[in-house]
């Protein structure tokens, strides 16, 4: 079924406005795995829940921090309430709210805002992506040059090879970051590993829509139905420029 573009980009707005005001309250805490947990990440995916149902009716959610359900006749909705945790709880910008939707097999729409920088990000699978309403443009093919800026954490870099990964590395902490910086170029290309589906399904509609490509290290496809079914990425993966234009034809097909 369709979605209204527009009001999922409300909704993604009105829940990184609402992390925003619980940040004047923060309370913080740790997890069973370690990983940091705000009142604002909770107070954001009960929002997100309430507001995405009658967005699209029979949908489910499988958010960060509440677990998932089984998917609906019209898909699952992929929540990652803040993500950058550790950003935002200490006053950083670099954090922000991703929303997107998986239906028979794809990805459908995907929805990112980082509410300190002010960006919007919204895509909808075959109809382009937007940063605050204007057209993001489709990616330059080819290798990205040493001097160009890849995203990749620290820890990863070693068991891709340094001599592998083009380009110079930043890491920003947040995947949604890393992932719409990606999209509009900023970044050139990403490597992760050990990301949820929720972590970077948004931005995998929007790169797909700019013309970029997904993928293992080694080449292979990301198994998406693995990744909705709760697997995480256990190995290097990537989204980078087509190196030809054929490619990108491929990708858009």
């Amino acid at each position: 079924m369709p979605i209204d573009l527009n009001v999922l980009a409300e909704i993604g707005t009105r829940a990184g406005r609402l992390a925003q005001e619980e940040r004047k309250r923060l309370a913080t805490e740790l997890k069973s795995d370690g990983s940091l947990v705000t009142n604002a990440d909770r107070k954001v995916e009960e929002f997100l829940r309430t507001e995405l149902a009658p967005l699209a009716s029979e949908t489910s959610v499988w958010g960060e921090e509440f677990g998932r359900d089984d998917e609906g006749s019209n898909g699952i909705w992929l929540l990652d309430p803040i993500d950058g945790t550790s950003n935002f709880a200490m006053g950083l910008p670099t954090w922000g709210v991703s929303i997107a939707r998986w239906q028979d097999g794809q990805l459908r729409e995907g929805c990112i805002f980082l509410p300190d920088l002010e960006e919007l990000y919204v895509a909808a699978k075959g109809a382009g992506a937007t940063l605050n309403g204007e057209p993001i443009p489709a990616v330059v093919s080819g290798r990205p040059k040493a001097f160009e800026l890849i995203s990749c954490c620290p820890h990863i870099a070693p068991l891709i090879g340094s001599e592998k990964v083009p380009g110079r590395l930043r890491c920003f902490g947040a995947s949604v970051v890393d992932g719409s910086w990606t999209v509009t170029q900023r970044l050139r290309g990403l490597y992760g590993m050990g990301e949820r589906l929720y972590d970077v399904a948004a931005t995998l509609v929007l790169a797909t829509e700019v013309g970029l490509v997904a993928s293992y290290t080694d080449g292979t496809p990301l198994n998406l139905p693995s990744l909705v079914a709760g697997t995480p990425i256990h190995r290097p993966w990537q989204i980078m420029p087509p190196v030809d234009k054929a490619a990108s034809s491929a990708l858009q097909a």
